[in-house]
């Protein structure tokens, strides 16, 4: 009689399988050696970039072994970093998959149908079940979207948006205590955005979130020492942190701006040219004024970690927008836009590949969707994205030119 597969094995192939549905994850399994500082060890622990991490603790056809240990790991600390398990998941295999061994067990599992469950920490700390009852069941690929959406905790979303909504309304009413609604100065700033001026200040907070939008993401570019053209030293540099743009605590436009342009020879136009064509046009002192504010509300969100997840900062923004209605205009939803992705660009195996891909959207919501296909195709269950392209880089000098098209009728909808 042939040996049934150990417990241990399948949570080790599960994990290489796991491996190539997320760009950057770092996944352990069945780890030897102390991972929490409370003790124990999980199953499979997943580390994301963009994220906080994630345990799945794996059982054979024993749901309440597999519950009861989820729920042990909220809350638990990791040994090698700062970070707190907020997300654990209970994931029940078929009996099935202990007849596996090797490659064939690997395919077994992308072939399987598993059950899973999360489990959450809220704001208020409590343990939140999803779903509230009975199981989830469905392949690896669906496995990798939930636990993709499910790494960053909501109340860490609320947070952000409440420091962004705080640092756009300080920055708004300062741009309002010396040029109030009606000025030329609104009216010019109104224009640069195909807005108008309008009494509620909700334009103008239009573009201070398009101006702390700009630092945010040329703090992300910093970040990974992207390279510029210095014209006056006639070389190639990294580009300057926007902290490297303040003098005794103060902003100087003109010398950001002048990076901003930098930037530009390379790429971002909807983001800098916008950007810097409304600090450009602001008196000096507000404009420093306004910077001030901006880059504390930016260090808050890079903090935070929006420079390392889009997904986050999609979210930010529809909670300013889409929730609280903060700029009274329309937004696309990242759960819309993610399901329009899905349903594009289906996660089968031997699936699309980056040369097969073309997309176009003629208006809103270009920009979330663009984002989710890009998610989405980095998720192909074959994992031909993440070979074929070799990363972030070759994406974006071959995706972004020649496959991606599309306009947005708000000018400023293409940064959120």
């Amino acid at each position: 009689m042939a040996t049934k597969t150990h417990e241990q094995t399948i949570n080790t192939a599960l994990g290489e399988v796991l491996h190539d549905f997320g760009q950057g994850w770092s996944i352990r399994s069945e780890q030897v050696g102390k991972i929490f500082k409370e003790g124990g060890r999980p199953d499979i622990l997943i580390e994301k970039p963009d994220g906080w991490p994630i345990v799945i603790e794996a059982e054979v056809g024993n749901h309440k072994q597999a519950e009861d240990e989820a729920q042990s790991r909220l809350n638990n600390h990791l040994v090698a970093s700062t970070n707190t398990i907020h997300t654990a998941f209970a994931l029940v295999y078929p009996e099935e998959l202990r007849n596996h061994q090797g490659q064939a067990l690997r395919n077994a599992i992308l072939e399987t149908t598993l059950e899973y469950v999360l489990f959450l920490i809220d704001a208020d700390g409590n343990t939140v079940r999803f779903p509230a009852s009975g199981w989830l069941s469905g392949s690896v690929p669906e496995l990798a979207i939930l636990l993709h959406r499910s790494s960053i905790p909501s109340w860490k979303v609320t947070a952000l948006a409440d420091a962004l909504e705080k640092g756009v309304n300080r920055a708004e009413g300062t741009f309002a205590a010396t040029h109030p609604s009606g000025s030329s100065l609104g009216a010019r700033v109104a224009k640069i955005l195909g807005q108008v001026d309008d009494n509620n200040g909700q334009t103008r907070r239009m573009a201070m979130i398009v101006v702390v939008d700009a630092l945010v993401f040329h703090a992300a570019l910093a970040e990974v020492e992207m390279t510029v053209h210095d014209q006056q030293a006639k070389l190639d540099c990294p580009v300057k942190s926007p902290s490297e743009f303040r003098a005794s605590g103060t902003f100087q436009p003109t010398p950001l701006v002048d990076e901003w342009d930098k930037i530009l020879e390379v790429n971002y136009w909807p983001i800098f040219y916008t950007a810097g064509s409304i600090v450009r046009i602001l008196p000096t002192q507000l404009s420093a004024s306004l910077l001030d504010i901006l880059w504390a509300t930016a260090e808050e969100l890079i903090a935070g970690g929006v420079t390392k997840s889009h997904d986050l900062t999609g979210v930010i923004f529809q909670k300013l927008i889409a929730d609280r209605k903060f700029l009274a205009t329309y937004y696309t939803r990242p759960s819309c836009a993610a399901l329009l992705a899905g349903l594009a660009l289906p996660l089968e195996t031997g699936g699309p590949r980056w040369n097969d891909v073309r997309f176009a959207l003629p208006g809103s919501p270009f920009g979330d969707f663009s984002t989710s296909s890009y998610s989405q195709l980095s998720r192909s269950s074959s994992g031909n994205w993440r070979r074929s392209i070799d990363g972030c880089s070759i994406c974006s000098s071959v995706i972004v030119p020649s496959a991606i098209f599309g306009i947005n009728i708000l000018t400023a909808g293409s940064l959120c």
